[in-house]
């Protein structure tokens, strides 16, 4: 059972519009709920429940009121009264996602396997159910053990769906890959390389866009841009994904680079990596930013922003960049430089002051 969120408390936004006397009800609803929520951390959940009780005499339309007054009686161990209180107040409320969610908590507490796993299925039918919370609940453990309803609370799976160019390409030209990700929100992403180092490309683009998707969920598509700069025969991949106790294994993607005329020998080294999630290497910073990740000189920008890099009056370009979406809209690139000894840098944003630093002071 989880603690009713705290955003979600009484409908204070009529204030200023009710009647004075209508205010100082409303009011000392929120005091009652915040002593009631104090007392309930101090272990005092008797008094948490005469605060909770109080409140909702002052706002009987607040569900989550009723389900602070489940989570005191779950303390006192009178769980049946908590039970019947979260079915009296669903009957009101049916589409309160807290009301339902304890109550499918105390069902499976109570051996009720089937009501809880009832409550659950409604909850995701409405796409409101938490894979990730359901699976970490220790109330809803024993639906784990019901083999026809460990499904409904199974740790979120990991999905992956790879595809890449046709595997030959010209020495010079640029070989595509694009990689479908869904996991649980907020879930950090772990890429293994299971396969050899990607020796006949060099990766120049990673696109990560962050799509729309179900609640609890994050989709993402990375599309990856390299170029073949040796030629010869090999393989990319498989890579290990792993996510929130989830993990899944792609297939290895054959490439050969060809020559051709001029188009011979070798054009530069190799990336030493094949797959990145920029957002995730980038969580920590807002641009603009300037610094390293790794052995790489990173200048993380703004969309609109652009940047001049100068090394002895000479520019520098970027050996790869990093774009940034939601929903398809640029949010925000990085450029990727190997690190010069020295460098100055100009961030030129719309609206905003110019930026000059210069490399390897910090800006």
């Amino acid at each position: 059972m989880k603690a009713p969120a705290i955003a979600l408390l009484l409908s204070l936004a009529c204030t200023r519009a009710c009647p004075a006397e209508r205010e100082r009800d409303l009011l000392g609803a929120v005091e009652d709920w915040e002593q009631g929520r104090l007392a309930l951390q101090q272990g005092d959940a008797t008094q948490a429940l005469a605060r909770f009780e109080s409140a909702a005499a002052a706002d009987p339309d607040s569900p989550t009121l009723v389900a602070w007054q489940a989570h005191a009686l779950e303390a006192l161990d009178r769980e049946d009264e908590a039970l019947t209180r979260l079915s009296e107040a669903l009957e009101r409320f049916p589409e309160d996602g807290d009301l339902r969610f304890n109550r499918a908590a105390l069902r499976a507490r109570a051996g009720q396997l089937d009501g809880a796993a009832a409550d659950l299925l409604i909850l995701s039918s409405q796409g409101r159910l938490d894979a990730q919370q359901a699976s970490a609940d220790p109330d809803l453990a024993r639906l784990r053990e019901r083999p026809d309803l460990a499904a409904i609370v199974a740790p979120p799976r990991l999905e992956v769906e790879l595809s890449g160019s046709s595997g030959r390409v010209l020495l010079g030209d640029a070989w595509e890959l694009s990689l479908l990700l869904e996991t649980a929100e907020g879930a950090a992403v772990d890429i293994r390389d299971m396969g050899e180092a990607p020796r006949l490309l060099r990766r120049t683009r990673v696109v990560e866009d962050r799509l729309a998707s179900r609640p609890g969920r994050a989709l993402r598509r990375l599309e990856t841009s390299w170029q073949a700069v040796e030629p010869g025969q090999g393989t990319l991949g498989p890579w290990l994904l792993s996510s929130a106790g989830s993990s899944a294994l792609t297939e290895p993607l054959a490439v050969e680079v060809l020559e051709l005329g001029a188009r011979s020998g070798s054009l530069g080294r190799a990336s030493p990596e094949a797959l990145i999630l920029p957002g995730e290497l980038l969580a920590d910073r807002q641009p603009p930013w300037l610094g390293r990740i790794g052995e790489d000189l990173v200048l993380y920008l703004p969309s609109l922003a652009r940047a001049e890099v100068e090394v002895q009056g000479q520019v520098l370009l970027p050996r790869e960049e990093w774009e940034l979406r939601e929903q398809s809209q640029p949010v925000a690139r990085a450029l990727v430089y190997d690190p010069p000894a020295s460098a100055r840098i100009r961030v030129l944003s719309p609206g905003a002051p110019a930026l000059d630093w210069s490399w390897p002071s910090a800006p």
